[in-house]
C-alpha cells in the first residue's frame, strides 16, 4: 500500500484506524461486518480525538490487512459518507 501521497500525520492516521478496526474485528470474530460515519472523530492513542480526511479513508479502503473484506464508502443516513466493511465469503 503507497501512502507516498500523505502527509507523515495522516499515514499515522491510516495506522491508528487499520489498528482500530483490527482490534474491532478480533474482539468479535464471528463478526461479518463494520461501519463508520468518516465524519466522526478517531480517539488516538496518547493523545484527543481528530477528525479524519476522506484521502485517509480511501487509503484504509486499499489496505491490504483488509484483503478479506469487500470495502466502500458509500452515502450514509446523515451527513456523513460511511465506511463499510462486510467480509467475504
Amino acid at each position: 500500500m503507497d501512502l507516498s501521497h500523505l502527509s507523515q500525520r495522516d499515514q499515522d492516521t491510516v495506522n491508528v484506524i487499520l489498528a482500530f478496526i483490527k482490534d474491532d474485528i478480533h474482539a468479535s470474530p464471528e463478526s461479518t461486518y463494520f461501519r463508520k460515519a468518516t465524519k466522526e472523530p478517531i480517539k488516538m492513542p496518547g493523545g484527543g480525538k481528530i477528525n479524519v480526511p476522506m484521502a485517509v479513508w480511501e487509503a484504509v479502503k486499499d489496505a491490504p490487512a483488509l484483503k478479506h473484506w469487500n470495502i466502500t464508502i458509500e452515502p450514509g443516513a446523515g451527513t456523513s459518507p460511511e465506511f463499510i466493511m462486510n467480509k467475504r465469503k
